[in-house]
């Protein structure tokens, strides 16, 4: 393993980490301080259900919030694959209340990953959508698309389990994109890296949709 070369502790800064079930089984604390990472994925983040959790929220000590995604189990019930407006409408309201209720944290928004061939172009369209909201918006934005996609658009199978989580290799690339966008507060920074320190690309396939949006 390789430590990271910023300092890493602050006391009290805590990382939350809420939407989808995306990134799998996880050992946070291999990766950053013990229990630096609070996991709250799986919280409902629809209108009705995200005051409860900001509520919560509000009670921690939070210092980043980062909001996974995942694209066809609905990242806790605001992705519409059918349209990117009402996808990106969804996503804006959920880091306008977060910004209400913690009005000091840093807010990250992972890129929504890539799901099968049939969705891709959706997908890329509705990132690019995202990423500019979260420049607009003085959010941290990490993209996946380079080294979680093959070349068809679809999620390499070699870092995901059969139900589309990440597995091992996958979270470990998705722990060095996060560190390697440059998103997170010095102080929240992974104080671990995978070793060596490298970020896995997807194996070459062809038949890309050579037009869509690159993100």
């Amino acid at each position: 393993m390789q430590t990271a070369e910023q300092p890493r502790s602050t006391s009290g800064a805590r990382i939350v980490v809420i939407g989808d079930e995306f990134l799998g089984r996880t050992d946070w604390d291999t990766w950053f301080r013990p229990a630096q990472v609070l996991d709250l994925r799986g919280t409902p983040l629809t209108p009705g259900e995200l005051p409860i959790l900001t509520s919560v929220l509000a009670f921690v000590d939070t210092h980043t919030v980062i909001l996974t995604t995942g694209s066809i189990d609905g990242t806790a019930g605001i992705v519409d694959l059918t349209s990117s407006e009402a996808t990106v409408d969804a996503f804006a309201h959920v880091l306008s209340a977060l910004r209400t209720a913690l009005p000091q944290a840093r807010l990250v928004l992972q890129a929504l990953p890539p799901a099968d061939r049939a969705h891709a172009r959706i997908i890329r369209e509705t990132n690019a959508l995202l990423q500019r909201l979260c420049e607009s918006t003085d959010v941290g934005f990490l993209p996946l698309w380079e080294h979680f996609a093959q070349h068809d658009g679809s999620m390499n199978p070699d870092l995901v389990v059969p139900s589309g989580d990440l597995n091992a290799n996958g979270f470990e690339t998705w722990i060095e994109m996060l560190d390697h966008e440059g998103v997170l507060p010095s102080t929240d920074r992974p104080r671990r890296l995978p070793s060596p320190h490298h970020i896995y690309r997807a194996p070459e396939h062809t038949d890309v949709a050579a037009d869509a949006p690159s993100h």
